[in-house]
This record gives C-alpha cells, sequence and structure tokens, in this order.
C-alpha cells in the first residue's frame, strides 16, 4: 500500500495521476462549500478566482497546499479570468476577508507594490483538513480536578461512615430493613 493510497488527499508525487484526483477533490470540494460556507461569495466570480488559486497554489506547492504560497499579480489574475482587475482586487479582498486566502503585497522602497503573495486562508485550510480526515482532538466534557493527595485515614473513615449511615437509611426508606 503506497503512500498515495493511504492520503488520496493533498501530498501526491509529483506527475501521478493521483495528483490529479487530489486536485479534482479539492476543486469540487470548493464547488460545494464556498456557496455554502459563504453565501455572499455565490452570485459573483469569487469562487472561479478561488479555484484559479488554488490550482496555482497546488501546482507551485506540489501538491502541498498548506504550506502553499505563491506570488501574483492582479493584471495576471484578472486576464486569467477576463475580467477588469478593478473588480478582481474586490473579488480577492472578498476571499481574503471570508477567510478563503491570505494575501500580502510587498511594498519597494520607492513606495511601489511588488505583486501580491497569496496562500490558503483559514476557511481553505479547514475544507483540507476535512479532505485529508484531520479531526481535531476534542477536549474532555467532563471537568477533570486535579489529583489530589490521598485522603487521612481520620477523613476515610469518616467517609465510609457517611456512606453506610446513607445506604442504611436508603434501606429503611425502600422497605427493606437491612442492607
Amino acid at each position: 500500500m503506497g503512500a498515495s493510497s493511504r492520503n488520496p488527499g493533498l501530498r501526491p508525487h509529483p506527475g501521478t495521476v493521483c495528483g490529479l484526483r487530489a486536485l479534482c477533490a479539492v476543486v469540487a470540494s470548493l464547488c460545494y462549500f464556498v456557496p455554502k460556507w459563504t453565501p455572499a461569495l455565490r452570485r459573483n466570480a469569487s469562487p472561479y478566482l478561488l479555484r484559479l488559486l488554488v490550482c496555482k497554489l497546488y501546482g507551485a506547492s506540489k501538491g502541498n497546499l498548506f504550506q502553499a504560497k505563491i506570488q501574483a499579480s492582479q493584471d495576471a489574475l484578472a486576464a486569467s479570468l477576463g475580467i477588469r482587475r478593478e473588480w478582481a482586487n474586490q473579488l480577492l479582498a472578498r476571499l481574503k476577508v471570508e477567510g478563503w486566502i491570505e494575501a500580502h503585497a510587498p511594498r519597494l522602497p520607492d513606495g511601489k507594490y511588488l505583486p501580491c503573495l497569496f496562500w490558503p486562508g483559514r476557511r481553505l485550510k479547514r475544507l483540507l483538513c476535512i479532505l485529508v480526515g484531520y479531526r481535531r482532538p476534542h477536549r474532555s466534557r467532563v471537568k477533570s480536578s486535579p489529583q489530589s493527595s490521598p485522603l487521612s485515614q481520620a477523613e476515610r473513615e469518616k467517609s465510609l461512615s457517611f456512606l453506610h449511615g446513607l445506604r442504611e437509611k436508603l434501606a429503611l426508606q425502600l422497605g427493606r430493613g437491612r442492607p
């Protein structure tokens, strides 16, 4: 059993069919979860831009989307989708606000900006965790008290006598007479 069959998701070897299947699974999941988790992005081109970014991130990182990072200009992204740069900028801002992507535009000393750096946001990482099958360990619902020291002999006898008296009282109330 190879590593790709144990983890059919997101870290396949480059150039394998499994890599294409993993990317298809991520893209198909985006089509399902983007409108479900962020209904505000349902009626615009945001899902298409997110799909484009995920494909670029996937290719740049050779399948490891968790640590993926790319640098792309808004002009290039807009040209890939056939939309204006201003509209692409608004869509990127929406995706960033909703947590699907993170972005940063480094500034040069002369005041100009370099093309943006993009990496997966918290929602995209949440989706990737679902696809991989990772579950966050749950905390116990029962409050665990700190380990206390053992009872002294006097405290132990007092507790046992209380429990014995309680049993007798309960047995009398239930009509058994003796426990």
